[in-house]
């Protein structure tokens, strides 16, 4: 395999398929044919995965990313059905078919990631579950099948384009979610949970709690609230599950609110 890595460098710094890199279309059908390749590192440097690079590597466990990569081509990585966990680097193309017939349990994302284009193809692989905690991202998944997306604290702000996912989790409430492409945004449903920055007021012998709904653009929804309290035992009990964005009680307690967000059609 070290073959096919050194061709890979050598395909980026040439940058075009010339005479020095005809090698490379040679290191990409031997890599092709391997089936024996468990572990496989691309180094630090490379740009590009040119399409069928790595087609077929049927006993694929691990596969490791550079940072510095961009796009991986169509065909890669199909039927890879031992490989469970992926690190993508942030701002990544995935295309055409590649990880068609991989599951992963866990899939991360570093920032912008695209699995969707209209001209070259979706990426093909579906996940369990997916992990995503920069600052900001735009990420398209196309028709690759997400159980679960989880939508770190550190998000502040998140574009979701063409996916196909059963239950989105925001882990920061304030996280602004903007679906900018809804005909094509397949997503059953979205939970968060709220435990701080809930306001606490006292008015005729009652205490009255409030806080602030989600930010949700691009998509409707019914959003409700399962309220919460903490037990002297230190467990939360659930009593209440209401539409409004206050709840007035007798006593003053420590709150949770588990956010419910049904989409529409």
């Amino acid at each position: 395999m070290r073959k096919s890595i050194i061709q890979i460098i050598l395909w980026v710094r040439v940058g075009s398929f010339n005479e020095k890199s005809t090698d490379f279309e040679k290191a990409a059908i031997f890599a092709a044919s391997d089936n024996t390749v468990k572990r496989l590192v691309i180094p630090e440097g490379v740009l590009q995965i040119a399409d069928i690079a790595f087609n077929e590597m049927n006993a694929l466990e691990e596969l490791s990313l550079p940072r510095t990569l961009q796009s991986i081509g169509g065909n890669n990585f199909q039927n890879s059905t031992l490989l469970k966990e992926i690190d993508f680097p942030a701002g990544i193309s995935v295309l055409n078919g590649s990880f068609r017939g991989v599951v992963f349990d866990r899939m991360i994302l570093n920032g912008n990631f695209g699995g969707y284009d209209d001209d070259f193809g979706d990426m093909a692989g579906d996940a369990k579950q997916v992990i995503i905690n920069a600052d900001n991202a735009h990420v398209t998944f196309g028709t690759t099948h997400i159980d679960k997306f989880v939508i770190g604290k550190k998000v502040k702000d998140i574009k979701l384009g063409p996916c196909n996912c059963g239950n989105i989790v925001l882990r920061n409430p304030k996280t602004i979610l903007d679906i900018f492409s809804s005909d094509e945004c397949d997503v059953d449903k979205l939970s968060a949970v709220i435990s701080k920055d809930i306001k606490c007021k006292k008015r005729s012998g009652k205490y009255i709690y409030s806080w602030k709904t989600i930010k949700i653009k691009g998509k409707k929804y019914t959003v409700k609230y399962a309220i919460s309290y903490r037990k002297s035992n230190g467990k939360f009990y659930k009593f209440r599950e209401i539409k409004k964005t206050s709840v007035k009680l007798d006593k003053k307690r420590k709150l949770r609110i588990e956010v419910k967000v049904q989409f529409k059609e």
